[in-house]
């Protein structure tokens, strides 16, 4: 069912060329989750999965994204599953060491990618294709950005201004418009990479191809075929 009646969040996104200093990882608190962390010592209680991944890996200074296959992720294909919630306490451990914990726990595996600069969290059962280091090109190239933050905007809209970004002018498959037209927005906060890293981390994350047309400076993103 197509939700028609879903109010959409106001959005933005944020491509920071200049310097921008945001203070601690995780702030959010309530009843029913927090997360602190003192010498030697982590603790969370039922703090949601993704939030607890964001805390630890901006404690590492990781840029992250999560695959749509782990719970509670952006565009998660199965909205309707509860993303489980954290609670746990380490002590003398690091937070590479947590992260790792939460990892195991739950299935998941950490993907480096050297091309963009952006590890990926995946369930262990999905397989990660690399990125070509042609298709990003020499990093002194192609838009340097001390700080990108996306911050709940629907997937396509934020592919349409970070390809902007690049000089490009993007259509989509249809297919790729109704897949995510009804999505429930994006968040990512990245640090230190180029523009078009950052283009292809989400690419590669969401399963998206791009053919470039640099005579026009067109662009057109569809489905990645799956081997």
């Amino acid at each position: 069912m197509k939700r028609d009646d879903k109010k959409r969040r106001p959005w933005h996104v944020t491509v920071l060329i200049g310097l921008w200093l945001v203070m601690g990882a995780w702030n959010g608190r309530s009843d029913e989750a927090e997360s602190k962390a003192s010498a030697g010592e982590i603790v969370m209680d039922r703090v949601p999965l993704r939030e607890a991944i964001r805390s630890l890996t901006r404690q590492m200074g990781l840029n992250h994204i999560l695959d749509p296959g782990v719970p509670g992720a952006d565009c998660n294909p199965n909205p309707e599953l509860e993303a489980p919630r954290i609670s746990k306490r380490w002590r003398n451990a690091s937070a590479e060491q947590a992260l790792r914990s939460i990892l195991k726990d739950h299935q998941l595996i950490l993907v480096t990618n050297p091309v963009t600069t952006v590890v990926r969290i995946a369930p262990g059962s999905v397989a990660v294709r690399p990125v070509s280091a042609s298709l990003v090109g020499p990093p002194d190239t192609n838009g340097f950005a001390p700080l990108i933050v996306i911050d709940d905007v629907p997937l396509v809209d934020a592919l349409r201004n970070v390809t902007r970004q690049c000089g490009l002018k993007v259509d989509f498959d249809p297919a790729v418009l109704a897949a995510f037209e009804y999505d429930s927005g994006i968040s990512i906060r990245w640090e230190d990479l180029t523009v078009r890293q950052a283009l292809y981390a989400l690419l590669d994350n969401y399963n998206l191809s791009m053919t470039e047309h640099p005579a026009t400076g067109n662009a057109w993103i569809r489905f990645r075929k799956r081997r």
